[in-house]
């Protein structure tokens, strides 16, 4: 599991992020969403320890993490691939995954096995590397041990469709074979396709987090707080959108029965239509909305 706890980074007066409350449950894929400056890439730093809070703490398994004293103590558990590339240009990709092997005490077997599966040449200094093939070759490092852990930093950038395919199988494949991933990227449908579970930020602040699950809109005329009450009576997920009609988290065959129990209340049911994880980012961002 990760939690975070009233995690906050200031830089002078500027608030990078904002007393986040954060739950990620094991086996999830979870997605940071948001604009650019958005806060994504230091959540997941003070996460993983490389980045001191100024206030509150994360915890990612059994360990607390409350800045880069804590650092060692997740080695073994968390993989964490940065959105900036670093590499010794002279060096190998062959050279470097035994340099990291040796220090992660891990076999090459795995970051080798991606590297080739992915095309990435191994004996090429890395410095000649394309943008999209030194992306690869920092998941083929951050693979090198299984990572119980891990923590992408808009780990498609800079790939070409093939490349996007590739980084979405090796995250469901690490999901099914029991890790937790944490990533971050700005392009919705990335988030969309990819990922269990979301969380929107913006100007620092967690606006919304919730499942990526099927979510209706329920156009309807009356009190859309009253109807948003009567069908959370009946144990589903729902919130009001004023003027417009009730949001529910439900499957598709279920919601005629759902609108009959809104008639059978009194309320005139119009037009049901499917909301998509674009429209809640444009409502969250826009202020519109603000959900926890």
């Amino acid at each position: 599991m990760i939690l975070a706890s009233g995690l906050t980074r200031r830089y002078g007066r500027f608030v990078a992020v904002d007393r986040l409350d954060l739950r990620v449950d094991e086996g999830e894929i979870f997605g940071f969403l948001g604009l650019n400056g958005a806060g994504k890439t230091t959540v997941l730093r003070m996460l993983c320890g490389l980045l001191r809070p100024t206030a509150g703490h994360a915890q990612i398994g059994d360990v607390t993490v409350r800045g880069p004293q804590d650092t060692a103590k997740l080695i073994p558990l968390v993989s964490f691939v940065s959105q900036e590339m670093r590499f010794y240009e002279q060096a190998t990709l062959r050279s470097l995954l035994a340099v990291y092997a040796t220090l992660a005490d891990a076999s090459t077997e795995r970051g080798l096995g991606f590297a080739r599966r992915a095309g990435v040449p191994l004996d090429r200094p890395c410095g000649r590397l394309s943008p999209g093939q030194q992306r690869k070759a920092q998941l083929a490092i951050a693979l090198l041990k299984q990572p119980r852990y891990l923590l992408l930093d808009e780990p498609t950038a800079g790939l070409d469709p093939q490349g996007v395919r590739e980084v979405r199988e090796l995250v469901r494949e690490l999901r099914t074979s029991g890790a937790t991933v944490v990533l971050s990227s700005h392009v919705m449908g990335e988030v969309q396709a990819v990922c269990t579970s979301v969380g929107i930020l913006h100007h620092g602040r967690l606006r919304y987090q919730g499942r990526i699950e099927e979510r209706y809109l329920i156009g309807l005329r009356g009190d859309v707080r009253l109807a948003a009450s009567a069908l959370a009576d009946r144990g589903l997920s729902t919130s009001p959108v004023e003027e417009r009609g009730v949001q529910v988290v439900a499957p598709r065959c279920e919601l005629p029965a759902i609108a009959g129990s809104l008639r059978e209340r009194g309320f005139e049911v119009g037009l049901i239509e499917r909301v998509d994880l674009e429209e809640v980012f444009t409502r969250v961002v826009g202020g519109q909305e603000e959900a926890a």
